[in-house]
């Protein structure tokens, strides 16, 4: 943690500081949370609706960068570059990696969280009406 981080813990309203708020803001940091989809970074615990769901170690930093952005798009260019920086593989296999984190994310679930928008990129939210 840095000091800035643990600076501002301390800071807040002049508020005693107890371990257990500084445990409970560093847990929160390492917290992703998307409407009902929650990922824990520190143990890559991630689970929708309470249920666990398995996902590769592509799919969990695929998964980190949507949830980081969210509700943005994030373009395809952006999603190879965190995935593979210079060595992207084909063109195919980020459409196929996102293919396997829907199957994870969304069909076993009554509504999607992972939306593609053709042409520009993919975006982890809530349907909304609109984009």
């Amino acid at each position: 943690m840095t000091q800035e981080v643990l600076k501002n813990v301390i800071d807040q309203d002049d508020k005693a500081v107890t371990i257990e708020s500084i445990q409970k803001y560093v847990s929160d940091y390492y917290q992703l949370k998307v409407a009902d989809l929650a990922y824990d970074l520190d143990t890559l615990h991630v689970s929708r609706a309470g249920q666990p769901l398995k996902l590769n170690p592509l799919g969990l930093k695929l998964l980190a960068v949507l949830m980081q952005k969210s509700p943005a798009v994030v373009r395809r260019e952006a999603l190879e570059d965190a995935l593979w920086g210079d060595d992207c593989p084909d063109s195919d296999s980020l459409r196929s990696h996102i293919h396997q984190l829907r199957q994870v994310l969304d069909k076993p679930f009554a509504s999607p969280l992972l939306h593609t928008l053709h042409g520009v990129g993919y975006r982890l939210a809530e349907q909304t009406d609109g984009v």
